[in-house]
């Protein structure tokens, strides 16, 4: 999902990032599914999944957020990010997935 915007070629004040993918199969009671985002640029970052605002935060280049308990069958992932010309909203690190047994 890294965006290959030039930076020269966008402002990129706003940018919304969509994805649907299904909740991962075998998961037993004690695992837990985090989306992991390797590096953004930007101001801010807001994580929604099926409609539902997760995370929010400013300031930061990389997040690590819980989806466990927000999955369903069929999942809308939404990951928003903030700029300003100085510093651009860009995806510009891996998304993935991580599922940690306990």
């Amino acid at each position: 999902m890294p965006d290959d915007l030039s930076r020269d070629v966008c402002d990129c004040r706003q940018v919304t990032y969509r994805r649907t993918f299904n909740r991962p199969t075998g998961l037993g009671t004690g695992d837990r599914v985090w989306l992991l985002i390797d590096q953004f640029s930007g101001d801010s970052i807001k994580v929604m999944i099926n409609d539902i605002q997760i995370h929010a935060a400013e300031g930061t280049h990389l997040a690590r957020v819980e989806l466990t308990s927000h999955l369903e069958p069929t999942n809308r992932l939404v990951v928003g990010l903030s700029g300003s010309p100085a510093s651009p909203a860009v995806l510009s690190g891996a998304v993935s997935l991580q599922i940690e047994s306990t």
